[in-house]
């Protein structure tokens, strides 16, 4: 939901090479709006259910899941689920089981 100069400055974080940033800024919406995420269905040319979406809250999979992404939930507190009409696809407590999720999945296809 940030711009990008904001975004870009928390890059040095990581210690991973990202080839994409989409940000709010750039369609003009915050989340959950459709367009932030119809931004990576354009951008990589993939269709919404390509797409894993992994948050940080349960809120932030409401309009990711919405939109037709594949929805993974880090939740890392052990948190209880906001009842949102919409649920994630998995649920992990850290990226090792995100680790796992997407092997079980790259094994099914």
């Amino acid at each position: 939901n940030g711009d990008l100069e904001q975004l870009k400055k928390l890059l040095p974080k990581f210690n991973i090479r990202f080839d994409t940033i989409f940000s709010a800024e750039k369609v003009g919406a915050y989340k959950p709006h459709p367009r932030i995420y119809e931004q990576a269905t354009i951008e990589w040319r993939l269709r919404p259910d390509e797409i894993m979406h992994v948050a940080g809250s349960s809120f932030d999979v409401t309009g990711s899941k919405a939109f037709g992404f594949i929805t993974v939930w880090v939740n890392r507190q052990g948190e209880v689920y906001d009842e949102f009409d919409y649920k994630p696809d998995y649920v992990v407590e850290d990226f090792n089981q995100l680790v796992d999720v997407i092997r079980g999945i790259r094994g099914k296809g």
